[in-house]
């Protein structure tokens, strides 16, 4: 994603044996500088993967239980966990609306209903202001 003059990479994991990058995934490049800096760290926040990023005009990406890149503050925010259960979910739609994120839909699976169900459930998350 696009931040000023920055690209911002919010992607988060060590490379496991899969991959052997042995670093984060993702980064920050400054092109008109020619630099590169690593993602702020994670430590602490138990989060495995970076889903997305927040400016003060826009959000871009995120996901429930996610963590999200605050370039304002240059740090990680979560997005809230918004299930209660631990179903099997997937199929949501997920869509941002300037400095919002919306989920609808979906379907899940678990013990009550092993056949599946779709949702016609919809959340809406506004991150923290500065």
């Amino acid at each position: 994603m696009r931040v000023g003059s920055r690209l911002v990479s919010p992607e988060l994991g060590t490379g496991g044996p899969e991959y052997s990058f042995g670093r984060p995934y993702g980064g920050i490049l400054d092109p008109e500088r020619g630099t590169w800096s690593d993602l702020p760290n994670v430590e602490g926040l138990g989060g495995e993967f970076g889903t997305g990023v927040l400016t003060r005009a826009r959000l871009v990406g995120g996901l429930p239980s996610q963590l999200v890149l605050d370039m304002s503050r240059g740090d990680w925010i979560r997005v809230p966990r918004i299930w209660r259960t631990r179903d099997l979910r997937q199929g949501l739609t997920a869509v941002n609306t300037r400095r919002k994120l919306l989920l609808f839909g979906g379907a899940r699976w678990n013990r009550t209903h092993p056949e599946g169900e779709l949702l016609n459930h919809a959340w809406l998350w506004t991150p923290p202001s500065d």
